[in-house]
Formats: structure tokens, C-alpha cells, sequence
């Protein structure tokens, strides 16, 4: 008797009930590993244990749908934290979360770079010396301040990888507006905006740099890693302001550029500000449509329309759902426009960078190769006495002096250099054509891609080998989908929703709106 009801409590226990509930206990633990993660990394290692518990896909979608629990409330107020770089050093920044956030209260985030990167990295045993900060708010937001140096520069892809870590960090510590992050800088931080926005895209909104200048990063002297690819840019909306008495980064100069960028379809809002220098006097003038802009452009997380390239096609090879994976010649490349020249026509940036805040003469920051301050033998560190014949007695009298010169006539000046008064002359010439600027130097890899419902069209250059990261909020996975590169068919069939491959990219990108259920290789076929 005691045998069989031994076998009765035996039944109850392993019933199909009970076998449910220990099924749901084993995914609430694995998913609570899940979401515990601290680090990209550490929520990859959490993924084989949740593909582990049998979970089908619809469960494990609407979970992530459903965004992280917070374990406990984050902390608040102006916080200082350090992110470690791939070098294993510390990069100090700042993060300033509203004091009176509310329990589960999603705010959008605002990174913010700081210009002067020039200086030199703090040494071994020294506090951390972040940028100078000027807190332009446009709203109920998490601001965030990185920092940079002549170790780091904005311009870097250490940079690149640092701006995603702490992006992610954040994600893991409250509630983020995934598709309300936008980057901003001011001077140099302006000029990494540019820079950063053709290196990642994914993550970011919008971007909006504040008296900065992209064709810094043509200047072979400041460090560059890597060519630029003005069409990465058409990929966010833009907004950007220039002073018009700016010694460092003028309006005359800008305008070319901005010219370039309506070329490559780069949608993008400009405010010039004609009497403003290298400052952010004009900001209660601008603050309105600044915000407004930041409100009207919210990210889409999965664009029907990408265009991008890379040359490191390991670390910069994605953009949101195209991943370009390996570079080389394929048959029936696209011919595309590389929107690598400006106009010679009107106004022009003479190339000379100055401390814009200094009293007295100007001391010269930066000559840029191959410009009219380069013609007129102008060296980093000269400080400009006299021009036409003229004292100088500000940079904005540089400037005025600078703006009233003819091409074509000569250009007198006369600098003190190492203790000596030097004089200087040139007649500068104006340019025969367009001026090519943004050059290549490394073999790159362009896709245009388009998609239509289940159907997508791929133009490629340069490029062999691609994935396509396909969502079930974009794509019918119940529908065959088509994929045509070059004007050839590459891919039709159904796809196959993946565990796995749900799970693996929702660790890497920590985000809500972004889910991807297949992953879809495509190796385009050789000349």
C-alpha cells in the first residue's frame, strides 16, 4: 500500500503541470542572469543557459519586448565614473541624471563632447581632468560627458568603443529612451560628432555639433584614424551652428561643406550665427529650435534606407540591420558618387586655428596642410603681430583682417616666432576647380541598401561578403523574402526564426526597440 501511493505522489509531482512550472522557474532564472549582466560580454555568456530552457521564441520576444527589470533604484544626481578602453586604461565621464527621476520613468540621453582635446593625458597618480563643460539643456534628459585627450582623441576608434560602452552601461543601470539618443559637441567635440557618426550609427537619433568643422578630419597632422564617408551621414538628421566671426571654424568655411552634405543627401538643419565668434553666446537664440529639432527627430531602429561604409569592416562594418562583413570585388558593382570634393567658389577656410580665447595678439593653434596659411608660412605657435601692415590686437580682428583680403594681391604679415619678429608674404592664388578633400586611403566596402516589404535591392562596391539582420517588426517571416544585389537575385525563401540569434543581438544591443529573429549571409558572387 505505502508503494503505491509512493507512485500516486510520484505521478502528482511529475505531471504535466509541475513539469510547466519547473520550466517557467528555470527561464525566470536564466532570463534574471540575463538581464543582470553588467556588460555586453557578460549578458553573451548569460545567452547559452536561456537557449538551454526550450523557451520558444514568442516567450523569449515578448520578454525583451518587455525591456529589464531595474533591481534596485538607480542613483542620481551629477555621478563621476571611469570606462575602460579595449588598452585596458580608464577614461573618465560624468553622468548627470535628473534627482527627482521617477521609478521606471524612461528619459532620452544626450552625450555631449567637450573641444581642447589637445591637451595631454593625465600621468600615472594625477585626478582625472575632463573637458571643460558647458551644459546646453534641452529638456528632461540624461546628460552624459565624456572626456578626451591628445592620448584619446575624439577622432579615434577608441573613442568609437568607448562612447558604446558607456551607452550600454547606462542601458543596463536605468530606463532609456533607446530611440532618444543623440550626440552633440562643441569645437573639437563637434568636429569627434562627425567623425563618430560615420564610424556607428546605430545607436544614435541625431547629431548636432556646435562650432565644428568635418574637414579637420582631412588634416593628416591631427591624427585620423581612418578615411571619412561623407555618405555615412545621410544616414541621421543633422543639426549645425558656426559663428560667422569664428577664428577657428568660420561660416565662410563651413558653408562649402555644408553644400557638400546637401549633395549626399544629408538631411540636415544649419544656423549660421553672423556676429557670434568661437563661443555659444548665441544659445538663448537657438535653445528653441535646438530642442525642437531634438523632439521632431526621434531614431527610427530599423530604417527602410541604409547607406554606409567602412574600411574596418571587424569593428565598423554595421549599420543597424546591414552588416558588412568582409571587402573585395564582386560582380556588377554599383558606381557611386564619393562626394569628395567642395566648390572653389566663394569664401574660403584660410586653414589657421588660433586660441580663440586669448587675450592680445593671436598665438596660432594649428596650420593646416596644404592651406593659405601653409602658402603663407604661418607655423604652430607663431603669434600673429601685424597683418597688411596692421597690429592685430585680437582673433577677431584676425579674423576682420583675413576676410578683407583680395586673392590674387599680396598678403603681408609678421609674426613673433621663438622670441624673433618674422615677416611673411605670399599672393594667394584662388583655386582652378573644385578641390577635392575627403581622399581615400584604404580600400573600403559601400552598400546602398532598399527595402520593400519583403523584398530588398542591395547597390554594392568594394564589398564580397554581408549579413542582413532581419527583424519580425520589418520583415513576414510567414512570406518568402527576396533579396536582389547588383540587379541579380542573391537570396529568395522563407526565413527561420532563431532563439539564438534573437537572444545574441539583444545582449549586444541591449535594446527594446531593436530585436532581430534571423540572421541571412550573403556572399555576392566574384567578377
Amino acid at each position: 500500500m505505502k508503494a503505491a501511493w509512493v507512485g500516486v505522489a510520484l505521478l502528482l509531482t511529475t505531471g504535466p503541470g509541475a513539469q510547466a512550472q519547473s520550466r517557467a522557474a528555470d527561464i525566470d532564472r536564466a532570463f534574471e542572469r540575463f538581464w543582470k549582466a553588467g556588460s555586453r560580454q557578460a549578458a553573451l555568456k548569460a545567452v547559452p543557459a536561456l537557449v538551454q530552457t526550450g523557451a520558444d521564441f514568442a516567450e523569449l520576444y515578448a520578454r525583451l519586448r518587455a525591456d529589464r527589470p531595474l533591481a534596485e533604484r538607480p542613483r542620481t544626481g551629477e555621478l563621476s565614473l571611469t570606462a575602460m578602453l579595449a588598452d585596458g586604461r580608464g577614461r573618465p565621464y560624468s553622468v548627470v541624471v535628473p534627482d527627482d527621476l521617477a521609478p521606471n520613468e524612461e528619459l532620452p540621453v544626450r552625450f555631449q563632447l567637450h573641444g581642447g582635446v589637445n591637451r595631454p593625458a593625465p600621468q600615472e597618480g594625477e585626478a582625472p581632468r575632463p573637458g571643460r563643460r558647458r551644459n546646453l539643456e534641452a529638456g528632461r534628459e540624461i546628460l552624459v560627458f565624456p572626456s578626451a585627450d591628445r592620448e584619446a582623441l575624439w577622432w579615434s576608434e577608441a573613442q568609437v568603443e568607448n562612447l558604446a560602452a558607456i551607452l550600454d552601461r547606462l542601458k543596463r543601470a536605468y530606463r532609456i529612451d533607446n530611440n532618444r539618443v543623440y550626440l552633440t559637441g562643441i569645437s573639437d567635440g563637434a568636429t569627434g560628432v562627425y567623425y563618430i557618426a560615420q564610424r556607428d550609427t546605430t545607436p544614435w537619433a541625431s547629431f548636432l555639433p556646435l562650432n565644428g568643422q568635418p574637414l579637420v578630419l582631412t588634416n593628416p597632422d591631427v591624427g585620423v584614424e581612418g578615411d571619412f564617408y561623407v555618405r555615412n551621414l545621410a544616414n541621421k538628421p543633422w543639426f549645425l551652428v558656426n559663428g560667422g566671426r569664428d577664428p577657428l571654424y568660420p561660416v565662410a568655411g563651413v558653408v562649402p561643406v555644408v553644400e557638400l552634405l546637401r549633395r549626399a543627401s544629408v538631411p540636415l538643419e544649419f544656423h549660421p550665427q553672423p556676429d557670434a565668434g568661437h563661443d555659444v553666446s548665441w544659445w538663448p537664440r537657438v535653445h528653441d529650435d535646438f530642442a525642437a529639432f531634438v523632439r521632431k527627430h526621434p531614431r527610427a531602429p530599423l530604417p527602410d534606407h541604409i547607406a554606409w561604409e567602412s574600411d574596418r569592416p571587424e569593428r565598423f562594418g554595421r549599420a543597424h540591420w546591414l552588416v558588412i562583413e568582409a571587402l573585395g570585388a564582386a560582380a556588377g558593382e554599383a558606381v557611386f558618387d564619393d562626394f569628395d570634393t567642395v566648390a572653389s567658389r566663394g569664401p574660403r577656410d584660410f586653414g589657421l586655428r588660433v586660441e580663440p580665447q586669448r587675450p592680445g595678439a593671436p598665438r596660432v593653434l594649428d596650420v593646416i596642410r596644404g592651406s593659405d596659411a601653409q602658402a603663407l608660412g604661418l607655423e604652430r605657435g607663431d603669434v600673429v603681430l601685424e597683418l597688411h601692415g596692421r597690429p592685430v590686437a585680437s582673433a577677431d580682428e584676425l579674423w576682420q583682417a583675413l576676410q578683407g583680403y583680395e586673392l590674387g594681391t599680396p598678403l603681408r604679415a609678421a609674426v613673433e616666432r621663438k622670441g624673433r619678429r618674422v615677416a611673411l608674404e605670399a599672393v594667394l592664388q584662388p583655386a582652378a576647380g573644385p578641390e577635392r578633400v575627403f581622399k581615400r586611403t584604404r580600400a573600403s566596402g559601400r552598400v546602398e541598401l532598399q527595402r520593400s516589404g519583403n523584398q530588398v535591392e542591395l547597390r554594392t562596391r568594394g564589398v564580397r561578403r554581408l549579413k542582413l539582420l532581419l527583424s519580425p517588426d520589418q520583415f513576414d517571416f510567414d512570406q518568402p523574402l527576396r533579396v536582389v544585389a547588383n540587379g541579380r537575385p542573391v537570396f529568395e525563401g522563407r526565413l527561420q526564426r532563431s532563439a539564438s540569434t534573437l537572444l545574441t543581438w539583444a545582449a549586444r544591443d541591449n535594446d527594446r526597440t531593436m530585436l532581430f529573429g534571423a540572421e541571412l549571409k550573403l556572399d555576392l558572387p566574384a567578377r
